[in-house]
């Protein structure tokens, strides 16, 4: 993979919350956003995204899915 070095002007606190938030996270801000448009691209190009991926089949075929939630619903209201 080829690497490309980029400057972008963000306000401060825009900055900081990213800074922090990737701390937080354990990466590097370079990973932080690296991984962000790496799935806003899966996103845009119709692949699910890994959250939906990770938890698909868990809801057996035969569950209408439909109808629960309708009922789910209903028992809240």
């Amino acid at each position: 993979m080829n690497d490309a070095k980029m400057t972008i002007r963000l306000p401060v606190a825009e900055l900081e919350f990213a800074k922090s938030y990737a701390r937080r996270s354990g990466v590097s801000l370079t990973a932080l956003i690296s991984r962000y448009l790496a799935r806003l691209q899966s996103v845009t190009e119709g692949e699910l995204p890994a959250e939906i991926r990770d938890i698909a089949g868990i809801v057996p075929p035969k569950v209408d899915a439909r109808a629960e939630y309708h009922a789910h619903r209903a028992r809240k209201s």
